[in-house]
């Protein structure tokens, strides 16, 4: 049910928003995927193309390749310059079946996008809420414009968390019942993640190794070699998405190790680089190194701004004292913001419950929340917009556990005094 629901709101809260002038503020990532997908469909046709033109950085910028040839074989990660690949072929199979494929592409990110709401209602009952409060959690991802925001531009956050909520809510089922078939579409999510978002894929690991020796302590060997099982056939395909079309380097055992290593010595570089704020170099990040001038100013200021943008940004109130210029994407996501700051209250509380009744199920979900917080607030300064939105169904989850208990308990309070 929440499935087709999610996928007819989606849908109609795409072209919504493709109606209002702030959705011609396409964000510049947008651009650069469609850049790559015109080029890789260019190429799958046998064209020779340029790759100053198409941006393809891996090749002109690292190289000074200045053609992307037909015949060639390089990997397409290091032909785009990035081992998150997989969103920009995905686009370019709609470029090459239509010549409207840019509007194919957008509402089949409202396609992907209707798992959402089920999703959020599985994560719940996952997280042993009933069927009335699991409701509640997919009503709320339902009426959430965020994901729809994201999914009315050519950007892969949509697929992206496709992605991690199929790893999430597949690795909630295991460790309620594992079934060899939630194994395998685990383990295919979570490879496909590695190369649209490592971070999700590095948040997830994390989570799983920490959790497996205290699964192993309880006995629950069937849960925890599931799970493992899964993990090590995620970290075996995406290499091999890391290296296609090419063969990959190294031993079948080595290659998720080499691309690991390849992916962590690159951010660690772009931090550096960052940090140093040499404006010549390509791994310069702008909000990086914003941020990293502002901790370095004053840490507690710095500190106490990422907190605020973490879980207000982007602030709606602005919309109310600075009015609106509507000629700003970020406006878009206003309404969404003010769902998730509604929100708060719920989440806050059903962590404070799982902090003092801890079961895997919420062990799991607060790692890989603790691991991507952690992740974004060192590079960006915070988890925010559409970062944040990325992680937005586990956390309507959340709140529905939160705000129903909350709720209860508020209740039986008020019916005990008035006894």
């Amino acid at each position: 049910m929440f499935a087709l629901a999610g996928l007819v709101v989606a849908c109609l809260k795409i072209w919504l928003i493709q109606q209002t002038p702030q959705w011609l503020d396409t964000p510049l990532d947008a651009m650069k995927y469609q850049l790559h997908a015109e080029a890789m469909a260019a190429h799958w046709q046998g064209e020779t193309v340029n790759s100053v033109r198409y941006g393809l950085d891996g090749l002109w910028e690292l190289r000074g390749i200045r053609d992307w040839l037909p015949s060639s074989t390089l990997a397409y990660s290091t032909v785009l310059g990035t081992h998150e690949w997989v969103y920009a072929a995905y686009l370019a199979v709609w470029a090459w079946i239509t010549p409207d494929w840019s509007t194919w592409a957008v509402y089949s990110n409202a396609a992907l996008a209707a798992l959402f709401p089920a999703g959020a209602f599985g994560i719940a009952r996952g997280l042993g809420a009933t069927t009335k409060v699991a409701a509640l959690a997919g009503t709320l991802t339902l009426l959430d414009p965020s994901a729809a925001v994201n999914g009315a531009w050519l950007l892969k956050d949509t697929l992206a968390c496709w992605c991690l909520i199929v790893v999430i809510w597949g690795t909630l089922a295991i460790l309620r019942q594992p079934r060899i078939g939630l194994v395998v579409l685990f383990g295919g999510a979570l490879g496909v993640l590695g190369a649209v978002r490592f971070l999700g894929v590095a948040a997830v690991v994390l989570a799983i190794v920490v959790l497996l020796p205290a699964l192993l302590v309880r006995r629950r060997y069937l849960a925890s070699s599931s799970l493992l099982t899964a993990c090590l056939c995620g970290m075996f395909l995406f290499p091999a998405l890391y290296s296609f079309p090419a063969a990959g380097t190294g031993t079948v055992l080595a290659r998720p190790i080499v691309a690991v290593q390849t992916i962590i010595s690159g951010q660690a570089d772009t931090l550096e680089a960052s940090r140093k704020a040499d404006m010549a170099s390509s791994a310069v990040d702008g909000t990086t190194v914003d941020w990293l001038a502002r901790l370095s100013e004053s840490p507690p200021k710095a500190l106490a701004t990422a907190v605020a943008r973490t879980l207000f940004a982007p602030y709606p109130w602005v919309a109310l004292t600075g009015g609106l210029s509507f000629h700003n994407g970020i406006e878009l996501y206003y309404l969404g913001v003010v769902l998730w700051i509604f929100c708060l209250p719920g989440i806050f509380w059903a962590i404070g419950k799982a902090m003092r009744h801890p079961s895997f199920p919420y062990v799991f979900i607060g790692l890989v929340m603790m691991a991507s917080l952690t992740a974004y607030v060192v590079f960006l300064g915070e988890w925010s917009t559409r970062q944040r939105v990325f992680m937005l169904p586990v956390f309507f989850a959340l709140a529905a556990v939160g705000w129903a208990d909350l709720v209860e308990r508020l209740t039986r309070r008020k019916a005990g005094n008035g006894s």
